[in-house]
């Protein structure tokens, strides 16, 4: 749901900025079905929309405070300004096994930042222009915050992060509710080769939890009894060695 909403009998003008860029804007007309015409106040041709359409999304050139006018076919008009800023030159990107923040060469100077990473300690760094730092992360999408310390300003990213060691595939997770189904995905088993999960809710559950088997191409399932943050671990064992993937759930 857009956020920043201006509300009347006749409609409103509903929008919000786009946090992966900051001087992008999506913005929407709600009113019972009709048309309306948007423009986003810097010089840019107007929108001829319905207004049943998904958001639209626009993108300024340069940084400032523009006026957003939605029109009715009714004539009823709606406005809003809005503020953009220039994209943080501060980066987050997702490699094997790790994740990393670097600050842009191009930046005008040093930041002193938070940096809350997704399986490691927060921590408080200092970067010069085309530094970077990084930290060990689990596979999988995580997200990683930064805080500016000096302005105040958060940028929070989601990442990919993959495992050089990918050669038995990954698995997929869904949810429904308190339940969670567990997929493998990738080659083919080995002969001899087995797979379990483990919940992470083993000492909380009565009797406790025994590692469920994972079958090659079909999913395994579990309900969580209590509200909490879990690890979610896929395990296979072949010849001796065992590999093993794990992901964190958050059960409301």
């Amino acid at each position: 749901m857009l956020e920043n909403t201006l509300q009347e009998a006749q409609g409103r003008l509903s929008w919000r900025p786009d946090p992966a860029n900051p001087l992008t804007v999506w913005a929407c007309w709600l009113d019972a079905p009709a048309h309306y015409w948007l423009t986003w106040g810097d010089g840019t041709p107007e929108q001829h929309l319905p207004s049943w359409s998904d958001p639209v999304k626009h993108t300024y050139a340069a940084p400032g405070t523009y006026t957003i006018t939605a029109t009715a076919q009714t004539g009823h008009t709606q406005i809003q300004q809005v503020q953009v800023n220039d994209p943080s030159p501060i980066t987050i990107t997702g490699f094997d096994l790790t994740a990393r923040v670097t600050l842009d060469s191009s930046a005008s100077q040093s930041v002193r930042l938070k940096i809350s990473w997704p399986d490691w300690d927060s921590e408080i760094v200092h970067l010069e222009p085309g530094e970077h730092t990084e930290a060990p992360t689990l596979p999988g999408l995580r997200q990683v915050t930064t805080l500016d310390t000096d302005t105040g300003q958060t940028l929070a990213r989601r990442v990919t992060i993959t495992d050089p060691q990918d050669i038995y595939g990954t698995f997929d997770l869904t949810r429904d509710g308190r339940t969670v189904s567990v997929r493998r995905t990738g080659p083919d088993n080995h002969d001899g080769q087995t797979w379990q999960v483990r919940w992470g809710d083993e000492t909380t559950s009565t009797p406790w939890q025994r590692p469920s088997p994972l079958p090659e191409g079909a999913a395994t399932s579990h309900t969580y009894e209590r509200a909490g943050q879990y690890w979610i671990e896929v395990s296979g064992q072949y010849l001796g060695t065992v590999y093993t993937r794990a992901r964190q759930v958050v059960i409301r």
